[in-house]
């Protein structure tokens, strides 16, 4: 069986140019040699010879999305992992000398094992595109540079990261392989949300280095994924409640109460400032309350992204 041999970028993009152009036959054995390594180093005050707890939650989603594309390249979902299957795919980490911390795998162990696992499971071109296509998303520094350009065009932020030549080149040969792999684009779909993710993480004087090359500060990628403020929506809710409890003098002289929606379910704090409701109101309610009767209330309430975040009782009665 013919073996194409893998041990830097140019073997990588000469392999994928010939995929794209001419096809691979099925029987054809792709081989990685010592190369990719999956490579990110940030620097940091926190990061001298260990890693914050504020960064981890983005390394085990990074763990999570290898142990996801084992399984989509192996079963063709997203499926659990054997415990032998996640050891052989478990990434490690690495401490370097100073205020840095390396993340890396030995990415091209991976790739050799479920290739020849996937091997009769795809399509013997598809499972070439898919698995080149996953090497140069590890190993290509434009991946990153593309995907951070395009946020930080999208919040209006000048930035300095343009693809060279060559980078440009490789990411068409790339854009090119990830169309005929639909496996390939729900990897890239992930990875993306990992660096989003990664980016939330970095405290404002951290900073982040591919390739050798630092990419974006922390205060510039809280400003790339800081979600827009949403304004909240007032509006009126009517309907039936019950008054599970009750806190007083905590809302201008008022009180406020948890009530359940006995429509939906749904359960949320409502507040009666001094002065809302007459005498007779508050009796009804306190009835109401002792009872576990249900009450018909009038709420004005403020809504952020369809989520009730505050209500005011403004009437009630019992039912």
């Amino acid at each position: 069986m013919p073996t194409i041999t893998i041990s830097n970028e140019p073997d990588l993009y000469a392999a994928l140019r010939r995929v794209m152009e001419v096809g691979l036959e099925q029987d054809v054995e792709i081989e990685f040699r010592g190369w990719p390594n999956y490579e990110v180093i940030i620097r940091g005050e926190d990061f001298d010879g260990g890693i914050p707890t504020r960064i981890m939650p983005a390394i085990l989603d990074l763990q999570r999305q290898v142990y996801s594309a084992v399984a989509l390249i192996k079963y063709g979902s997203p499926q659990r992992l054997s415990r032998e299957e996640r050891k052989q795919a478990e990434l490690v980490v690495r401490f370097e000398a100073g205020h840095s911390t390396k993340f890396i795998t030995e990415l091209w162990k991976i790739l050799n094992t479920i290739a020849k696992e996937a091997a009769g499971k795809m399509n013997g071109a598809q499972l070439t595109v898919t698995i080149l296509g996953i090497a140069a998303l590890a190993a290509g520094s434009f991946v990153w540079k593309e995907h951070l350009a395009a946020r930080l065009e999208e919040k209006g932020l000048e930035h300095n990261l343009h693809l060279s030549q060559e980078e440009t080149r490789r990411h068409e040969i790339f854009s090119e392989a990830a169309g005929n792999s639909p496996a390939l684009q729900e990897i890239i779909r992930q990875n993306q949300a990992f660096q989003d993710h990664l980016l939330k993480r970095l405290d404002e004087k951290d900073e982040l280095v591919i390739d050798g090359q630092p990419v974006i500060d922390g205060r510039t990628a809280h400003q790339v994924t800081r979600s827009p403020r949403a304004e909240a929506i007032e509006s009126r809710l009517d309907g039936q409640f019950i008054i599970l409890s009750v806190e007083s003098g905590l809302v201008r002289g008022g009180f406020r109460m948890k009530v359940r929606n006995i429509t939906n379910g749904d359960e949320l704090i409502a507040k009666v400032p001094d002065g809302t409701l007459t005498q007779e109101q508050i009796e009804t309610l306190q009835r109401g309350e002792w009872g576990k009767r249900p009450l018909t209330m009038q709420l004005n309430v403020k809504k952020i992204r369809g989520r009730i975040t505050e209500a005011t009782l403004i009437e009630a009665g019992l039912t």
